[in-house]
């Protein structure tokens, strides 16, 4: 994460059947260019989330096409219950710049709509009980509506809700992501199973 000059990993690099990577936006910007600069080819993939707006894509141009991710919660997941909160918020928010919000780009934003979302429906079901003991049952026992699907939590108190695989697109002559693939009612922790069994680095 201190480190602006990626070059001496990417010439590093084996051929293999994808690169995976993780980094905040600058850093993503940064990767991206300079592994096209040296002429990789192969898919990338961002593991764990999306954290490239639509203002990095346009500045990445074909060098984010086919970038696969992963998100709970996007803007441009297809589907009536999206279009119709993505729309709610462009009414309400249009008249602002994109940078102060005009259109939910941020992945990190829907997910905090989602979570007050969940909230505000478990203080519903208690009447208002906002009573620790009182409030963890609700949450624990609850099925909560989000416009990405339900959301449930495990006995950890984990999530679980719907993941969707996102693919950098070109729509015109504007790139964005959408959503090919959808899983459902995914356990948002890593399984018992699969604790170490990433091989040593």
């Amino acid at each position: 994460m201190n480190t602006v000059d990626y070059g001496p990993y990417i010439t590093a690099m084996k051929q293999a059947d994808c690169c995976m990577f993780w980094f905040v936006p600058f850093h993503t910007l940064q990767f991206i260019n300079q592994y096209s600069q040296y002429g990789f080819k192969m898919p990338l993939v961002q593991g764990g989330c999306t954290t490239l707006i639509v203002q990095n894509l346009k500045a990445l141009g074909d060098k984010a096409l086919n970038l696969i991710s992963c998100s709970a919660y996007d803007a441009y997941v297809k589907g009536p219950d999206v279009k119709n909160w993505v729309d709610r918020w462009v009414k309400l928010h249009g008249n602002k710049a994109d940078k102060d919000g005009r259109y939910p780009y941020d992945a990190g934003g829907t997910a905090m709509y989602s979570a007050v979302t969940i909230i505000l429906q478990a203080i519903q079901s208690t009447k208002g009980d906002t009573t620790p003991a009182v409030f963890r049952a609700a949450l624990k026992n609850g099925k909560f509506k989000t416009p990405w699907g339900q959301v449930s939590f495990s006995d950890d108190r984990v999530g679980v809700g719907n993941a969707y695989i996102m693919k950098i697109i070109k729509d015109g002559n504007t790139y964005i992501p959408t959503d090919v693939y959808k899983y459902e009612n995914v356990v948002r922790s890593e399984p018992a199973s699969a604790k170490d069994a990433a091989p040593k680095m």
